[in-house]
């Protein structure tokens, strides 16, 4: 259900493992990252092989990357990145930190993750479900919209006002007097906190 939630969102998720490519194919299925014809699984050995031409095209369809080592992991992220895509990490394990380091955001689990880990990711989840990821992505673009919302809303005053302002000093017309100015500020104050107000995060 998690996975199928990122796929709403817009997310593209993919997994990077150690473990061998038949156990990661499994754990895929399960996950419902493997189906059907969609989704490419490879060993690290078999995406360190392809020409970075070739690295480029199967990069959209690559979900599994099995008997990776942290280099391999860093280098499928270097890839993704160079594609302009915005890399999310979930790590937990101590070599995975210049992952963490490297990605433009990082997550960390509560319970399995390292110390260490959970130090330096940005975002420490609450528990150790694929849930608790989705919840994060949401409440972050919930915040990113109510920050652009009251910018918008605070430009618009702030470029308004000022210019009404020169407009009747240079024109000798009092476009507003000091208590408007006054009252539209109190106002614009209102609404500047209404549109940064609490309000449930939905997909």
């Amino acid at each position: 259900a998690a996975i199928g939630k990122c796929v709403g969102l817009g997310v593209s998720v993919r997994m990077v493992t150690g473990e061998s490519l038949a156990v990661a194919k499994a754990t895929a299925k399960r996950c419902g990252l493997l189906g059907g014809l969609s989704g490419v699984a490879l060993t690290a050995a078999e995406w360190n092989s392809l020409s970075p031409a070739s690295q480029r095209e199967v990069l959209p369809e690559l979900t599994v990357l099995a008997a990776a080592k942290p280099k391999d992991k860093l280098s499928l992220l270097q890839a993704l990145q160079s594609a302009g895509e915005v890399v999310g990490c979930c790590c937990s394990h101590l070599e995975d930190v210049p992952l963490l380091e490297a990605s433009d955001l990082s997550f960390a689990t509560r319970y399995t993750g390292h110390e260490v880990v959970r130090q330096r990711a940005d975002v420490v989840c609450q528990d150790d479900s694929c849930d608790s990821l989705v919840s994060a992505i949401v409440s972050g673009r919930c915040f990113h919209y109510k920050i652009r919302r009251f910018l918008q809303f605070r430009t618009v005053f702030n470029i308004v006002g000022p210019f009404l302002a020169l407009f009747g000093a240079f024109s000798g017309v009092d476009m507003l007097y000091a208590i408007q100015m006054l009252w539209m500020k109190i106002f614009v104050d209102i609404g500047a906190v209404l549109a940064l107000a609490p309000s449930p995060a939905a997909l």
